[in-house]
């Protein structure tokens, strides 16, 4: 085929994988992937994420762009490449896209979800897909907790600093605590994310849902009026956080499907705006 440039989205169980990025002597998302493309299409071909997951992270949705000439139909790459990749890491679709997408700087926001087992006899079940949470929550308490998240802020005083990193300010479209089945999902978008943020996020909130920090801490921390007590903040483990999906401009035709989506009243709050011109938005 003619066409170079194209997008995949990749499902996968991350408690295997060192994170995403390719990492000397690690098994990585990118190093499987790129191992299993090589094998396929008998050259190199390099790979570009919407997100660099963490280590242990999963993803539903990660979107995924590389530059490649393929020599049959998308229809049968699609099928092939499973054949190659291990049973923890997944094509879900793919898309040919323009020369100028690019996954991680085309991308206009990006959704996480942590899931959490509250209230609950630990299930053992359930231990790699969730974080059993060990102490009463009330669930009420937790979501106006995790709301406060929501809004144009400096998240740096409860980011871990990045070498080069300039700009620690995030729009936060959505954030909101579900009920699914007998999970509890703490869904969160915005234009982009700092290292470890959303597990620090979670853990924070918690810990004021406990009462261990002030109801409206991470309120006061945002908005510059104290500086947090533990700068990092508690660090939620690795397993109960999912990559849903990232968010593209409508021309590109992007639709990454995840399991129980966003209702449309949540799918509202993220406005059309932001992802079409996502400086025109929350602007400092």
């Amino acid at each position: 085929m003619s066409h170079r440039h194209w997008a995949l989205q990749m499902a996968y169980d991350g408690r295997q994988y060192q994170g995403f990025q390719a990492l000397p002597g690690k098994r990585t998302v990118q190093a499987e992937l790129e191992k299993a493309l090589k094998q396929l299409l008998r050259r190199p071909v390099q790979v570009v994420c919407a997100g660099r997951t963490d280590a242990g992270v999963h993803a539903y949705g990660q979107l995924v762009g590389m530059q490649a000439s393929l020599p049959f139909a998308i229809e049968e790459f699609q099928r092939l490449l499973p054949h190659f990749l291990p049973e923890d890491l997944a094509i879900k679709a793919v898309w040919p896209v323009p020369e100028d997408f690019h996954a991680r700087f085309s991308a206009r926001a990006r959704h996480y979800r942590y899931l959490l087992r509250l209230n609950a006899t630990p299930d053992p079940f359930q231990a790699t897909r969730c974080w059993q949470y060990p102490y009463p929550i009330e669930s009420g308490t937790l979501a106006k907790a995790w709301a406060q998240c929501q809004g144009r802020y400096d998240f740096g005083p409860l980011a871990r600093s990045q070498p080069n990193q300039i700009d620690t300010h995030l729009s936060v479209y959505l954030s909101e605590l579900r009920q699914l089945g007998e999970l509890y999902a703490l869904e969160i978008v915005a234009n982009r994310f700092l290292t470890s943020l959303v597990r620090r996020l979670v853990g924070t909130a918690l810990d004021m849902a406990r009462g261990r920090l002030p109801a409206d801490y991470l309120s006061q921390v945002l908005r510059g009026q104290i500086t947090p007590s533990e700068p990092l903040g508690r660090l939620a483990p690795a397993q109960g956080l999912y990559l849903c999906r990232a968010l593209y401009a409508p021309e590109y035709g992007l639709e990454l499907n995840y399991p129980a989506p966003l209702s449309e009243a949540s799918e509202a709050q993220i406005p059309a705006q932001a992802l079409c011109n996502p400086g025109q938005w929350w602007q400092d």
